[in-house]
C-alpha cells in the first residue's frame, strides 16, 4: 500500500518548484525593485489559499483587538470564520478572526531580523479576548503564545544569514524573556527554519533522553520545507467560540437614550 504522507510530499515538493519558478519570473521582472515585494507576497498568499482551508486571505490589512490595540500593515493575514468583514483589503480586521499572519520577506539580512523582532512585538501586543464557553483544542500551556497571541510566522524566498544566525540573533534580541512578544517561526525556502519552542512546556520535540527543546531551534529542512511549512500550519491550535467576538467590540453598556417602558 503506498503511503500517504508520501504522496503529500510528493506534492509539496512540486510546489516548491513552482513557487521557485514563480520568484524567479519576479526577479527577472523587476530586479531588486520595491514592486517585489508586494508581488512575493501575492505568491506566498495564494499558495496558503490554495492550501489551508480558511474564510479568506487579506494581504496590506490591519488587525485590532477589543483592548484597543492595532498593528502596523500587515502582510498577509489568514482569516477564520470569526471574522466578521468580508472584504479581503482596506478594513480593519478583528484580532479574534485571524488563524495566523505572514511576513513575505524576499532576503533576510540583519536588517531584516530588526524588522522583523520589531513587527512581532507589534502583532504580539494585540490580544483576543476570551470567553467562558470557549473550547480550545491543545495543550493549555500553548494558550498564552496561540490562542490569546495571533501566530506570527516569517516566510523568506532567501537569506544572507545561516538558519543558526537567525536563531541567535532572536535569542540576543529577547534577553529580558518576554516569550509572548517573539515571533513563532521564520521559515527560509529551501533551506530551512527556525521554530520557537519557548519554555519548552508546550509543544516541543523531545530527545530519546527525554530533554525537551526549548527557544529558538534551527533546523536544516532543505527541499522539505514547504512540508514543514504546511505541518506548521495545520498544527496550531484552534479554538471554538459560542459567542461571536464581535460583541466584545461594541461599547458595553449602552449609553443611548432610550424611550420605552419598564418593569
Amino acid at each position: 500500500m503506498t503511503n500517504m504522507n508520501n504522496h503529500i510530499e510528493q506534492y509539496l515538493l512540486i510546489q516548491n518548484k513552482v513557487l521557485n519558478t514563480e520568484f524567479e519570473k519576479i526577479k527577472t521582472l523587476y530586479g531588486d525593485s520595491a514592486v517585489k515585494g508586494g508581488n512575493n507576497e501575492k505568491v506566498i498568499a495564494e499558495f496558503i489559499k490554495e492550501n489551508y482551508k480558511c474564510n479568506f486571505i487579506s494581504t496590506n490589512v490591519e488587525i485590532i483587538d477589543s483592548f484597543g490595540n492595532r498593528t502596523d500593515e500587515i502582510d498577509i493575514a489568514v482569516n477564520n470564520n470569526y471574522q466578521p468583514f468580508s472584504a479581503e483589503k482596506g478594513q480593519p480586521l478583528i484580532a479574534e478572526g485571524i488563524d495566523f499572519v505572514i511576513q513575505a520577506k524576499k532576503t533576510i539580512t540583519t536588517q531584516e531580523m530588526d524588522r522583523i523582532v520589531r513587527n512581532a512585538r507589534r502583532l504580539k501586543a494585540l490580544q483576543r479576548k476570551h470567553n467562558k464557553d470557549d473550547k480550545f483544542y491543545m495543550s493549555i500551556e500553548d494558550a498564552k503564545y496561540f490562542v490569546t497571541r495571533i501566530p506570527y510566522l516569517v516566510v523568506a524566498v532567501d537569506s544572507q544569514l545561516t538558519l543558526e544566525t537567525i536563531a541567535q540573533k532572536l535569542k540576543d534580541s529577547y534577553e529580558e524573556n518576554k516569550l509572548e512578544e517573539q515571533p513563532d517561526v521564520i521559515f527560509v525556502l529551501d533551506r530551512g527554519f527556525i521554530i520557537n519552542f519557548h519554555e519548552g512546556k508546550g509543544t516541543t520535540w523531545v530527545l530519546e533522553t527525554g530533554e525537551k527543546f526549548v527557544g529558538f531551534c534551527a533546523v536544516e529542512s532543505a527541499d522539505k520545507t514547504l512540508f514543514e511549512l504546511m505541518r506548521y500550519i495545520h498544527s496550531l491550535p484552534k479554538i471554538e467560540k459560542m459567542t461571536h467576538p464581535i460583541k466584545n467590540y461594541f461599547p458595553n453598556p449602552i449609553t443611548y437614550t432610550i424611550y420605552g417602558e419598564t418593569n
